[in-house]
């Protein structure tokens, strides 16, 4: 425990810390800098650092995504007698699989699969590589149709197959703008309950931040490699929920400033 001097001891009453329901909260009014530990600030040496007259807020807001699409993704092993072998039985399988996904209406676009560049080689089992196929389907219900699809042919040179099926937004960009918006008007709405608890008014932003304390800062990107990746977003629904979410926490300090006299 650190311990207060004199002058600290007098001016204790002048800084306040609270912890909302909603998110970290941390209100300072002092002269001098002042510190105190809040959840979701940004650290140093274990520390929260707070800047003077000022109040630091977790503003946080969900979004039901309007146009989710599934992301369906198929790996497995190929391993055969040579090098040539595994390259050729590739190239078979993804006729296959292609083939498959095209009765079901799959756009050749919305295919996506790696070329073998990583082989393994074992003395007793011959040469194998890993590979992925990932399917964007965007026709809800489709899901099954197209798991039965890329596993339907399975020939013996095909190892440890397995799928995995993720909802994304189509263009995450899009949901960005009103979700920021509605974790900014959440983070006012707090800061202002507290500057009136402090007797002031609260002035501008000083600083905004999506890093949490820890440090990492959650993304999502849409299903094609060309898709936009947004930062400080993340989904809340995964697997084949049919309304996901996408949630975002902003991390906003606004100044304190007196209250007009008049």
């Amino acid at each position: 425990m650190t311990k207060m001097s004199a002058a600290g001891r007098r001016s204790r009453a002048a800084r306040v810390s609270l912890l909302a329901a909603a998110g970290a909260i941390a209100l300072t009014c002092a002269p001098f800098a002042a510190s105190a530990s809040a959840m979701g600030l940004p650290q140093n040496g274990g520390m929260d650092l707070l800047l003077p007259n000022t109040v630091t807020v977790e503003g946080a807001a969900t979004q039901v995504v309007s146009n989710p699409v599934s992301e369906v993704s198929y790996s497995f092993n190929i391993q055969d007698g040579s090098f040539h072998a595994v390259t050729h039985d590739w190239a078979v399988m993804e006729a296959h699989i292609r083939k498959g996904l095209h009765r079901l209406g799959i756009p050749a676009g919305d295919i996506l699969t790696t070329t073998p560049s990583s082989y393994n080689s074992n003395q007793n089992s011959g040469p194998s590589a890993s590979e992925q196929v990932n399917v964007v389907v965007t026709k809800p219900g489709q899901v099954p149709a197209v798991l039965n699809a890329l596993s339907a042919y399975s020939p013996n040179y095909v190892q440890n197959s397995y799928s995995n099926v993720q909802i994304l937004p189509l263009n995450p960009a899009v949901l960005w703008k009103p979700l920021f918006h509605a974790a900014m008007e959440s983070a006012r709405a707090q800061a202002q309950a507290l500057a009136a608890e402090a007797n002031k008014s609260l002035g501008g932003v000083v600083s905004i931040s999506t890093v949490p304390a820890q440090g990492y800062v959650q993304s999502v990107s849409g299903p094609y490699p060309t898709s936009q990746t947004v930062s400080g977003m993340q989904m809340n629904g995964y697997g084949n929920q049919v309304a996901p979410e996408v949630s975002t926490q902003i991390f906003v300090t606004f100044a304190l400033v007196p209250k007009s006299s008049s």
